[in-house]
């Protein structure tokens, strides 16, 4: 039988791709279990350098030098190796599949890039020298590095924040990422000393109870500003030790404990114990924090959203329920002073429940209506209507003014849920919110700590002025 002969098909450069394929293959499948089994060292960074010499030759054999592109070394320390090598890994699986020529040579060329970016990412870092102190390569974060106890630590963080404008995540890991192994370590200290973690607590204490931070009652509008900048100044620390432990595990530094809480809605049972010496540093925090947070977003505001079913996480929370309504409601007077407050409320809210899908809002209208909703409306229509029960206070008529305030905005937002189904063809039960008087109310503790929270936060007829608490303002509001 004849053998067909197809060396007439196989040209001089397809076979001198095919050996430089195979050179490359072979190189990378190196790559690949050496990470897999450490961290890369100089092992890797040579692989890397021969990888990237490989793809030079390539682009010789096929005449497509001048597609060559730069490699941006000025942007060494922006990316982790993990990073690098998932693009590698991607750009690699295409270069080996089934690709026309023209696009060959240009991964080709991007390939090259990146493993020679590999390179001068390792020589970068392993020209800082280990024994450097921490102060002595100064970069912005050298007042945190250097911070002798947590007021000075707090202050530095602080100021850090101010010069980046807030969180910006990529511009957090560059400056990390800048830091030799000595200033990573030092930074990672303060969060596993009891001090600096009792500093953490506090802020998240007075972040979900920003009444407490006051001796004085405060109007719920500069109350909003406080919660605001508290929160901004948690999730800060919060991410930026996130960020910190992402890059010390890059580094090959063991998973250290974490001591920080990452979620504000606890199980029933535990609270945060804020440490009372925190109280002055705190507030000295919120003076000097500029970052700026957006009232309303042009765009649908999901967070809203979110803290709406976050009422409903473990079991129904109606002080997080009444505290997601009423802050909208208080910034959409502040961004529409002319408007009704309960007009503002209806449109908006309307506006966000249409982002959702029609399951969440048939999610939430089943929330709206379980049994405990109803009940604290019940508890809510007997006290506006003059009921009283033995537990509650003398109410005076500002506080039951409050009470009816509150009822009206829980409403509004239930029944806009309702209308925005209707529009979508499905037709709901009405909310049973009949108060029943022939049966005693008997409302719970979370039930009844809700409704003297209303009459604490928004049943204040008139609020002293404080000078002290005054000047504070006039400072925060001069930067909003």
């Amino acid at each position: 039988m004849d053998v067909l002969n197809l060396d007439w098909a196989v040209s001089d450069l397809n076979r001198q791709k095919a050996q430089k394929r195979f050179e490359i293959k072979r190189l990378e499948c190196q790559l690949r279990l050496l990470l897999a089994s450490e961290d890369p060292g100089t092992e890797a960074t040579k692989i890397c350098s021969q990888l990237s010499k490989q793809y030079g030759e390539f682009l010789t054999i096929i005449d497509a030098e001048s597609i060559k592109k730069s490699v941006p070394t000025g942007d060494v320390l922006l990316i982790t190796w993990q990073d690098l090598f998932t693009e590698i890994q991607t750009l690699s699986t295409r270069f080996f599949g089934p690709i026309k020529s023209s696009t060959e040579a240009s991964l080709a060329a991007e390939l090259q890039q990146k493993y020679q970016l590999w390179v001068d990412l390792f020589s970068s870092r392993n020209s800082l020298p280990a024994n450097v102190a921490h102060d002595e390569i100064k970069t912005t974060l050298t007042p945190v590095i250097a911070a002798k106890n947590r007021t000075q630590w707090l202050e530095a963080l602080v100021h850090f924040a101010n010069e980046q404008a807030g969180l910006n995540l990529q511009e957090l890991l560059a400056q990390l990422n800048s830091l030799n192994d000595n200033q990573l370590t030092a930074l990672s200290q303060a969060f596993a000393k009891s001090d600096y973690i009792d500093l953490i607590h506090a802020i998240l204490f007075y972040k979900l109870h920003p009444e407490n931070l006051f001796e004085q009652s405060l109007h719920p509008e500069k109350l909003i500003s406080v919660k605001t900048r508290l929160t901004l100044l948690y999730d800060f620390i919060e991410s930026f030790y996130q960020t910190l432990s992402q890059v010390l595990i890059h580094r090959g530094f063991p998973s250290h404990q974490d001591y920080l809480v990452h979620d504000d809605l606890l199980p029933y049972g535990i609270e945060i114990k804020a440490d009372r010496n925190c109280h002055d540093l705190i507030l000295n925090a919120i003076k000097t924090w500029k970052i700026k947070a957006t009232l309303i977003e042009s765009k649908v505001s999901l967070n809203q959203l979110h803290e709406l079913f976050r009422a409903y996480k473990f079991w129904f929370n109606p002080n997080r329920l009444i505290d997601a309504i009423m802050n909208l409601q208080l910034k959409l007077m502040k961004q529409n002073p002319q408007q009704q407050p309960l007009d503002a409320l209806y449109q908006y809210i309307m506006h966000l429940y249409q982002s959702m899908s029609t399951t969440e809002c048939l999610d939430l209208y089943g929330y709206f209506s379980n049994k405990d909703s109803n009940y604290f409306i019940w508890t809510l229509i007997l006290v506006k209507n003059g009921g009283q029960f033995e537990w509650l206070p003398e109410l005076k008529e500002s506080e039951r003014e409050a009470i009816k305030h509150v009822y009206e905005a829980i409403t509004c937002v239930m029944n806009a849920l309702r209308a925005v189904l209707e529009e979508r063809h499905i037709r709901t039960q009405p909310y049973k919110h009949d108060l029943n008087l022939s049966k005693t109310l008997t409302p719970g503790r979370r039930n009844r700590e809700a409704l003297l929270r209303i009459i604490t936060l928004y049943g204040n007829e008139e609020i002293k002025p404080n000078d002290q608490i005054e000047q504070l303002f006039e400072q925060l509001e001069s930067m909003t």
